[in-house]
This record gives structure tokens, sequence and C-alpha cells, in this order.
């Protein structure tokens, strides 16, 4: 970690790897409600490798009142009733549904197990007091989160576990048409491609010539 950056250690007692990611995810929640959940309206967990469009989602997040459990991201279809988000994606949780979570849920072993697939036991652990994925797809029904890289959902070769019929809550358009002006985040994205994004979106300006 770079030291310029504010950070905290959480913990240091747990090994690396897929297994421990809920444990790790729920220890920070926990942290992160205790010391911020009074200070800030809105908490979103990523990947290092997803990019974020931070006024994007900013714009998403000033449809929605963070005094009520919401609970948004890209949403995918088995294993819970309603369905959960993609943790690659990126997932954002209210104030309102931080506070159930780590005061009503995370006590519970029974409501909230450990296990593996960080972003589906969180699904199911808040669907047990009835907070499910909200729509943050755009005004044209659009996704704004997108789980795998640019070129996967644009040829709509996404990897082989990942069955669009199977997984996707929402029908997955192709081409230019899967994504909205509105995108959020993507995932699977390299260190240079990041950067990429960084110049094209945020250095870039295109020259505009009156008519």
């Amino acid at each position: 970690m770079n030291d310029t950056y504010p950070h905290a250690v959480v913990f240091n007692n747990m090994t690396d790897g897929i297994l421990n990611l809920w444990p790790k995810t729920k220890e920070a929640m926990r942290y992160t409600h205790e010391h911020f959940g009074e200070k800030f309206d809105w908490f979103f967990k990523a990947d290092d490798d997803t990019f974020v469009i931070v006024e994007n989602l900013r714009l998403l997040l000033s449809k929605f009142d963070p005094s009520l459990p919401h609970y948004l991201g890209f949403r995918i279809k088995p294993y819970v009733s309603e369905g959960y988000n993609s943790g690659g994606a990126g997932y954002v949780l209210s104030r309102a549904a931080l506070k159930m979570l780590v005061e009503r849920l995370l006590p519970n072993i029974t409501l909230c197990p450990d296990g593996a697939s960080e972003d589906m036991q969180l699904g199911i652990c808040l669907s047990k007091l009835g907070i499910v994925p909200g729509d943050s797809r755009d005004d044209k029904q659009k996704n704004t989160f997108f789980p795998f890289r640019f070129n996967e959902h644009f040829n709509g070769k996404m990897p082989m576990y990942a069955d669009p019929n199977y997984w996707y809550y929402y029908p997955m358009k192709l081409g230019w048409e899967a994504f909205g002006e509105n995108v959020i985040t993507m995932h699977h994205l390299s260190p240079q491609e990041i950067r990429l994004f960084e110049l094209l979106i945020y250095k870039v300006k295109v020259a505009k010539f009156a008519n």
C-alpha cells in the first residue's frame, strides 16, 4: 500500500485467497460502519482491477435515498431468489443498508455464515432482511456496472463460466448498445488499461468546432 493514500489496516491475521474474501469483507464492513457509518451516505466496494467513473456513480446515487436500505450494482440471477450484485463490478450499500447489515445480520452466524463467493454470501445475508438489489440500469435500460472486460461485453464472448442466460438478471445487449452514456464500472482491467481509461476519460479533450 502506498502510504501517500489514506487507508486503514482492518485485519492482518487472515491469509490471502478467495476463501477468506467474505470474512475479510465482513470485517471491513464492521470497521467502516463503526468509524464512518454516520459520516457518509453511501459505501462502495470494488476490486483493485475495477475502474470507476465516480461522477456517474454519484449521478446514479442521486436518485436514491440513503436513509433507506439500498443495494446497487450488476445484478446476477442464481442462488438468491431476487439475485445479488457482482463483487467484481463493484456494489454500493446505502447508510441504512450498511447499518442493518452490521448491527442485525453480521452478529448472527446463522444469518450470515462464512463461505466462499463474497458477493453471493452478501446477497444471501441481505436477503434475510428483505434487502434485494435495486435497478442500477440507466433510463434506456442499459447496464451501468460491468463485471467483465469491455471487449467481452462488446462482443458477447464472456468467460466460459458466465452463461448470460443463467447468470444475468437483466438481458445483455451487444456492441455499442451494451453501453449507455453513464457507465460506472468496468472490471478485470490491467494497470495499463486502467491508465488508458483515465487518459481517455479525464485527460483527453475532444475539439469542438462551430457549424
